[in-house]
């Protein structure tokens, strides 16, 4: 009788398991697939010869230029790199720029190149123009600091924000935003 009893529960528990792994199978079988967002690099043209196609390509297309100025060794290049420029955020934001990338360190034209741009104490320097013929404008960039500087209502009056896609999205548009004549007056009475 005892024997009789322990079977039926043991064979009831293995039945209640299968039921259950059955469950759990099916749960996961049904539910849709998570399939993850591919990673898609943000496309910079880099050094002297992409320079040149980017601004070609700027002026076929009319997009607004994005320019990037770096050098080989240096931590705050590579940390703004690794914390902000791969944000899907700030890359889906980014997709309207033709994005030019110059390396100071390079053993090309690059540093000449980079020259034509103000002179910025820090790096990474960031620049924004409307065109080609656009004069560069500065985005003021304390990656060390996680702060960016937001141009409002001119390029002088504004105030530092906390460094994110968010903010480095506003601060190019709002410094987009300024007219020419306003910001080479600002700019040259820094």
């Amino acid at each position: 009788m005892k024997q009789q009893l322990l079977r039926h529960s043991l064979g009831a528990l293995i039945g209640a398991l299968i039921v259950l792994l059955g469950a759990v199978a099916w749960f996961y079988l049904k539910r849709p697939a998570e399939i993850p967002e591919p990673f898609t690099p943000i496309i910079w043209f880099e050094n002297e010869r992409g320079y040149l196609k980017g601004r070609a390509e700027a002026m076929g297309s009319g997009k607004p230029l994005l320019v990037l100025i770096e050098k080989k060794r240096c931590r705050r290049c590579k940390l703004f790199e690794e914390h902000f420029l791969r944000d899907k955020e700030l890359k889906a934001e980014l997709k309207k720029f033709i994005k030019i990338r110059l390396n100071i360190s390079a053993t090309d034209n690059s540093r000449n190149l980079a020259r034509r741009y103000p002179y910025q104490s820090r790096l990474p320097a960031l620049f924004v123009q409307n065109n080609v013929d656009d004069m560069p404008r500065p985005i003021h960039v304390l990656v060390d600091l996680e702060q960016i500087w937001m141009p409002s209502p001119s390029y002088s009056r504004g105030n530092y924000m906390p460094l994110s896609p968010t903010t480095i999205t506003m601060a190019i548009n709002e410094t987009l935003k300024i007219p020419r004549d306003v910001l080479t007056k600002e700019l040259n009475n820094s």
